[in-house]
């Protein structure tokens, strides 16, 4: 089923969100959560504030998350559609004995998430962290620890920000 486009950004992720929280996680969580980007914040340095004070709400904030971690995070939209389709799919990767989503779900629900973006969205994905650097997740959840594996996205445009990631553990 295609999204519907006379919907906003905001009313097709909360549709999304419907769908993704119907897939149970096995021993885990899912964090989605948007938000419409204020005037003021549609670009630049305005944008990028908006974005990490957004996504501060959820976890991924100071001291944990700084300027080096949001650098080292932000990727492609190709690189972040591999992200959230592993990150839903788990599976043994993460030492689970079955998928948490199979990976075509996962494929649909990652390509539903990146349409709601456009073109010159910016992404913020999970990967192995730089030297001198911690992973970029949200590490200042009250419930961060009791998480051995994440990962996901943030992404914004100039219409609407989202965070689609996952927590499990094994």
């Amino acid at each position: 089923m295609s999204a519907r486009t006379d919907y906003s950004p905001l009313q097709r992720f909360l549709l999304l969100k419907e769908k993704v929280l119907r897939r149970k996680r096995i021993e885990g969580i899912y964090v989605l959560e948007a938000a419409e980007v204020p005037l003021p914040a549609k670009h630049g340095a305005p944008q990028q504030n908006f974005i990490r004070s957004f996504a501060s709400q959820f976890g991924f904030s100071e001291p944990h998350i700084g300027e080096r971690e949001w650098m080292g995070a932000e990727a492609f939209r190709d690189d972040a559609r591999r992200s959230i389709i592993e990150s839903l799919a788990g599976g043994a990767e993460i030492g689970h004995s079955r998928w948490d989503v199979p990976p075509n779900e996962a494929e649909v629900l990652a390509d539903e998430f990146l349409s709601l973006f456009a073109d010159e969205a910016r992404f913020f994905c999970s990967s192995p962290p730089a030297a001198g650097t911690q992973p970029f997740a949200p590490l200042d959840r009250p419930d961060s620890y009791e998480y051995i594996y994440g990962g996901g996205c943030i992404a914004i445009d100039p219409q609407i920000a989202a965070i689609f990631w996952m927590l499990d553990n094994d």
